[in-house]
């Protein structure tokens, strides 16, 4: 029943990624120069995106530099960009780097005091039920 649910969302989601994909030099100016932590929120879904139309490469490149953007300087949006990078790795079938993406964010929500009901919380929780998805159909 959730799947139903949120393919809508999901078609809405593509939508969205096929313009900003066709439209990346406009897209960038979506978010303010020098806005380091916007930038690379918003690289991770952009790595998402591509990750979900097959394009590993390039969404393995932008999911790096988003976390490249993120790390030390907000660390709960670097916990949310490890999950989606953990997506991307089941969406990969490289189970072995959703796993070491998930400690990650989990080591980082730990740190930071993140509950389950925080938005960082919730992303690890999503992941971990994609992960444990994926362990029970092998």
């Amino acid at each position: 029943m959730q799947t139903v649910a949120a393919q809508p969302f999901c078609e809405v989601f593509l939508h969205l990624g096929d313009v900003i994909v066709v439209h990346r030099r406009s897209a960038q100016h979506l978010v303010p120069a020098g806005d380091l932590i916007g930038a690379g929120a918003f690289r991770a879904n952009i790595a998402l995106i591509y990750a979900l139309r097959g394009n590993f490469d390039r969404a393995w490149s932008l999911a790096d530099q988003a976390l490249e953007e993120l790390r030390g300087s907000d660390m709960i949006e670097y916990g949310k960009a490890l999950c989606k990078h953990g997506k991307i790795a089941h969406l990969a079938e490289r189970p072995e780097a959703g796993a070491e993406a998930l400690n990650e964010a989990e080591s980082v929500a730990k740190s930071r005091g993140a509950t389950g009901d925080s938005e960082l919380g919730q992303a690890i929780g999503r992941l971990k039920a994609l992960m444990e998805e994926q362990t029970h159909a092998e």
